[in-house]
């Protein structure tokens, strides 16, 4: 399988603002991929779940993501890419809530018994669970358990590669913040 600047799913939610909403979304047993070879290149199998364009204000989003974007095979290269994108990718929020659990997601898991290999390159198994610029007056409550692994025995990261970055916010104000990580961004 090959895709170049492409995704088997696009954003869920696609969005300039969000003022005063509830958001709720689920993704089980999603863009996964079974089979000897997969690269991707500047793509990913699921890209930001929740893009909002500027801020979401006053914004309740519960999010869930178990058993999706996962590969099976032999060989995964990905450059400038990676499996899951973003899961909530906005500039602000502002007065708002975010939950985001995400259970056995973004893994590579080898198949037979043939030798395997994951090669990144400027990529990522998992990008950024929250991309934010600014979080003010919000909570904040991100659970990953089991996500973004690669059980593989090569496992060569080139340039600014890593399985699992950590939530990305510039600046923070006045918010409750729970990032709670258990068995994931880790190489088997």
């Amino acid at each position: 399988m090959f895709i170049e600047e492409g995704e088997l799913v696009d954003e869920v939610i696609d969005s300039e603002i969000s003022n005063a909403s509830s958001i709720k979304i689920n993704l089980n047993n999603t863009s996964n991929i079974d089979c000897e070879e997969v690269k991707i290149i500047e793509g990913e199998l699921i890209d930001e779940t929740v893009d909002v364009e500027d801020d979401f204000t006053n914004t309740v989003i519960d999010l869930t993501m178990t058993s999706s974007a996962k590969v099976s095979g032999n060989k995964l290269e990905i450059i400038g890419g990676e499996l899951v994108d973003e899961i909530v990718d906005a500039t602000n929020g502002i007065r708002s809530s975010v939950n985001v659990s995400i259970n056995d997601t973004g893994n590579f898991d080898k198949t037979g018994s043939q030798l395997s290999e994951v090669l990144i390159t400027d990529g990522e198994l998992m990008d950024e669970i929250v991309d934010g610029t600014y979080v003010g007056v919000s909570a904040l409550h991100i659970n990953a358990t089991n996500s973004a692994n690669a059980k593989t025995p090569s496992l060569p990261l080139l340039g600014d590669s890593i399985l699992l970055p950590p939530i990305d916010i510039d600046s923070i104000e006045r918010s409750n913040i729970i990032y709670h990580v258990k068995n994931s961004g880790v190489h088997i």
